[in-house]
């Protein structure tokens, strides 16, 4: 059976491999470029909003339970007032999943206006429905109401700093390190289209709050690796204790999600694994959680076997072909 490493190589373009095994680096490796590579993250990003939402109820700066309208009453428009934080991070807030006026929008402010106009389209708290875009953003601005800081700022003082990472990601790719930053490239319309979009500089440069992050697959396995080692029972990143991140990892809903018509294990504020032949892997662990992106970036961090994994890429394939990828890549690093 091919290794984890030769089945990553197989996938076209540029792409990153890290596998920590009992908090011991085991794989990291590049494809077709460097490790200093970039590559866009995503929706592998959500977990990390997620962290620094459990960070504040943590501090007893929010309460899961409170409505968002409460720290943020602009929100409350056209039937919003009894979304609360934890319907946001289940996505079961019942808003739009992916409106076309949000996804035009790169400009962090103007999403959140974008946001404050949209209807409630299902009662909070029903079936989940994927929140593909206003997920990150609904979750930045109560970030941004609560602590008077940007998402970017705030994310680097509460989890890449204390982690050892200032530097070594962004929300938004710099300029000064654009020719680090990987291009994506795909297979057949309308993924070649996608892949030219993403490449353009506006959707480069956009601190994108559900998706915006540029790292390695090493700064996304060392972020799964901290989450693991908290599960633990270490403290690692500041306020997130390993009662909140079992919390933030605890099963809410098994079945169909609305949004992609997928089966999905979803908790609060990560996927979860536990359904066999996912971009999880063939036998996923139950507790295993984290976020796919796009079927192009991946992290999560298998409690059991006590493994963190994550894969960067830069070609867009079709999503079963990818997923296919994903978890061939996940069994040959667990099977490792």
């Amino acid at each position: 059976m091919p290794d984890a490493a030769e089945i990553a190589a197989a996938r076209p373009g540029a792409s990153q491999l890290t596998v920590i095994r009992d908090g011991v680096v085991d794989i990291d490796a590049a494809f077709r470029g460097g490790k200093d590579g970039l590559f866009m993250s995503f929706s592998a990003f959500k977990p990390m909003i997620s962290v620094l939402i459990h960070q504040l109820a943590e501090r007893g700066r929010l309460d899961l339970d409170t409505p968002v309208a409460w720290v943020w009453p602009e929100f409350s428009a056209r039937g919003k007032h009894a979304v609360t934080v934890r319907h946001v991070l289940q996505h079961r807030s019942g808003l739009d999943v992916a409106p076309a006026e949000l996804a035009a929008v790169a400009n962090p402010r103007a999403a959140v206006r974008v946001v404050e106009r949209l209807p409630l389209r299902r009662p909070p708290g029903a079936r989940p429905h994927y929140e593909v875009l206003s997920y990150g953003v609904i979750l930045a601005e109560i970030c941004r109401r609560v602590t008077g800081r940007g998402l970017g700022e705030l994310l680097d003082a509460r989890v890449l700093a204390p982690l050892g990472l200032s530097g070594q990601a962004f929300l938004g790719l710099p300029a000064a390190v654009d020719d680090r930053g990987v291009r994506l490239t795909g297979s057949g319309v309308p993924w070649r289209q996608i892949a030219a979009v993403a490449r353009s500089a506006r959707i480069r440069r956009a601190q994108i709050a559900s998706g915006g992050l540029w790292c390695s697959s090493r700064v996304l396995a060392t972020f799964y690796d901290a989450l693991g080692r908290t599960w633990a029972g270490e403290r690692v990143l500041p306020d997130l204790s390993p009662e909140r991140v079992r919390d933030m990892a605890s099963l809410t809903f098994d079945g169909v999600d609305g949004g992609t018509g997928l089966h999905t294990r979803w908790a609060n504020g990560v996927q979860l694994g536990g359904t066999a032949g996912t971009f999880f892997g063939s036998t996923p662990g139950s507790r295993t959680f984290g976020h796919n992106g796009s079927n192009i970036a991946i992290g999560w961090h298998d409690p059991q076997r006590r493994v963190s994994f994550s894969l960067m890429t830069s070609h867009i394939w079709p999503p079963r072909r990818a997923v296919r990828h994903f978890r061939d890549v996940a069994d040959a690093a667990l099977a490792g």
